[in-house]
């Protein structure tokens, strides 16, 4: 329905105009003698469209329209005149009026002119503010993050882009909007660039890849949005700083090679000294200058874990002097409620469950600040293997925790909305529907009757296809985990009201997947029953192909016809919601897993899913 105000000082205008669309189901139209008057009424009553003469009394057209410019912003406006030539049909244009047209003689003939360009106007103002609307949340979302972040179309052009990445580039957003992205870069990172979109575009996946720009490491995510259609439209780029995360790993890496060459040193010292003593004599300077100049923050702690020694950078993470902290417990420092788990955890390396440590926990400055910290431990025995002390190197990683907790929120608050916005939906379809059973009880007609009957199919697919979405909230929400296939996979299976033959071969197989695996393989199994006619028999099994593992879902049913082999991943397509096998493939893209079907119609169906190395491992049996 759209609703217009038509103003005119012609009385019988009027009229004609309130004839004229009241034949017409989709129009509702209110009248004004005047442009004061149309003011009045526009302040108190939403229209889609302003309708106006020109030569009116008081204000002409162009004035109107530009009090309606300055009152109510770009509200569509159609100057509707036989008054005026060229001069008058600029300048409305140069204040935005949509559409300008001439009356004639015949006004009727011109009203229902008229009644295409409104709905024209309307249309397209519409799509306008739905699309600006739609750039004004993802821009939202996008600034949600810290990081730099875009979206781009298949041409490189930036559809939305965050503070983050418009400071990097030296620019605003809006300046920045419409520009193609390859004009940002330098030309030894272009070419790059545009391969990997170019690569995201063809095979529909998300590609990761790394470079280096003024002595900055970043990595760089790039993800394809598709349309309808299943087609790559837009790709979003996500670019991370790993610079000063690349040099930790390092820090981490070289503190834990000279802390393993040292190791020998220092036991031999530890024997020849007693424990009051300094350890460090002069076959142990070159550990000595290592250890206090080292950017991560070092100790050596007794094996009651009371702090030995300590370098500068652990002073400056715990704002503790090193004469304070030799005075103290690592249980001192240490949050509370992480204080078992420590305890366990150094009992594993004294008992040689392991030779390394590597935790993440949070510790307590002296201003009572809490500190989130990635720690390496190491235990350092003499020659005879016995446990003199341990060496931690402690690194801060308070402002990745922090971006991770504003991921989690934002992931939350998104969740919200989507759960709002479907709970909304389905009330007006519940409301759609009992206006239709109102009507079906009010007709007779057997031709309307069938109408309203497919209404009510198509508001029933609605429903259910929303519905269906309901369980895919977390979908990417938590981290991807290692997951016992043979568990998965039984699990599944188990909320299946069927009785069938079925075997799973997978033996101790762990696949890195999002936790939401087990809802891949419960689609699996719902297919295979709704469209498998007459099965009898499930097996799932894998086999290394290359470096990667194939994973098999195979029945003995019907199988699937080889036009439809690729159809059936795409969003929609399918006799239910059309959702099931889309979103099991989009569940296990999340960490580079594909699936395909390759089975042969008639003999049953085959479901292929590939696992790219690093992505699974056979976990050895407890006990």
């Amino acid at each position: 329905m759209i609703s217009f105000l038509y103003v005119n000082d012609d009385s019988k205008l009027l009229e004609m105009c309130h004839c004229v669309f009241g034949e017409m189901v989709d129009f509702s139209v209110d009248t004004a003698p005047s442009a004061n008057v149309a003011l009045v009424k526009i302040k108190s009553r939403h229209y889609d469209a302003i309708v106006s003469d020109y030569q009116m009394p008081g204000m002409n057209g162009i004035e109107f329209l530009k009090e309606l410019r300055a009152r109510h912003g770009d509200l569509p406006f159609i100057l509707f005149t036989e008054i005026g030539g060229e001069s008058i049909l600029v300048e409305a244009i140069s204040h935005n009026a949509e559409c300008c047209l001439q009356n004639a003689e015949e006004p009727r003939s011109h009203f229902n002119n008229l009644a295409h360009k409104v709905r024209q106007t309307v249309d397209r103002w519409r799509a306008e503010q739905a699309a600006r609307k739609s750039r004004d949340t993802i821009t939202a979302l996008l600034n949600a993050l810290s990081e730099p972040a875009m979206l781009v179309d298949t041409g490189r052009k930036i559809l939305a882009i965050n503070d983050s990445a418009a400071t990097m580039y030296g620019d605003t957003i809006t300046g920045l909007i419409g520009c193609n992205v390859d004009t940002l870069l330098p030309c030894e990172l272009r070419e790059l660039r545009v391969e990997k979109i170019q690569a995201v575009i063809a095979s529909n996946q998300p590609v990761i890849y790394i470079n280096e720009q003024s002595d900055r490491i970043r990595e760089n995510h790039l993800y394809p949005v598709t349309n309808s259609h299943n087609t790559v439209s837009a790709v979003a780029i996500f670019s991370r700083d790993v610079t000063d995360a690349k040099k930790t790993d390092e820090d981490l890496l070289g503190m834990s090679q000279r802390i393993a060459e040292a190791k020998e040193r220092l036991g031999g010292v530890e024997e020849r000294k007693n424990k009051d003593q300094d350890f460090v004599g002069d076959e142990d300077r070159q550990f000595s200058v290592l250890f206090d100049q080292s950017p991560v923050g070092a100790a050596v702690l007794t094996l009651g874990l009371r702090f030995m020694r300590v370098n500068q950078s652990l002073c400056e993470l715990t704002g503790y002097s090193a004469e304070e902290l030799v005075s103290r417990t690592f249980s001192e420092i240490t949050l509370s409620e992480h204080e078992v788990s420590d305890l366990v955890d150094f009992n594993r390396l004294l008992s040689g469950e392991t030779n390394i440590l590597t935790v993440e926990n949070r510790y307590v400055r002296k201003d009572g600040q809490i500190v989130w910290a990635h720690s390496t431990i190491h235990l350092v025995r003499d020659s005879s293997e016995r446990p003199l002390y341990f060496i931690p190197a402690i690194v801060d990683i308070s402002h990745r925790k922090q971006a991770e907790d504003i991921l989690k929120l934002t992931n939350f608050k998104l969740n919200l909305l989507f759960g709002i916005t479907r709970h909304d939906i389905l009330n007006k379809l519940l409301a759609l529907s009992g206006y239709n059973e109102i009507l079906k009880m009010k007709i007779s007609d057997s031709e309307i009757l069938d109408i309203l009957e497919k209404q009510q199919k198509v508001s029933a697919s609605i429903r259910n296809q929303i519905e269906f979405t309901k369980e895919y909230d977390s979908l990417g929400i938590k981290s991807p985990q290692w997951q016992k296939v043979s568990e998965v996979v039984f699990r599944a299976f188990s909320q299946i009201l069927r009785t069938i033959t079925f075997e799973c071969t997978t033996g101790e197989l762990e696949v890195y997947a999002d936790p939401m695996m087990e809802k891949v393989f419960y689609n699996l199994f719902d297919n295979a029953f709704r469209y498998g006619e007459g099965i009898s028999k499930i097996t799932v099994s894998c086999t290394k192909d290359g470096v990667d593992l194939l994973l098999f879902f195979e029945d003995d049913g019907i199988g699937i016809p080889e036009d439809e082999k690729e159809c059936i991943f795409r969003n929609g397509y399918g006799q239910n919601t059309g959702l099931g096998l889309y979103l099991t493939k989009e569940i296990l893209s999340i960490t580079r897993i594909g699936i395909r079907e390759t089975g042969e119609y008639r003999k049953g169906a085959r479901f292929e899913i590939r696992v790219p190395e690093g992505n699974y491992r056979v976990s050895m049996p407890q006990g």
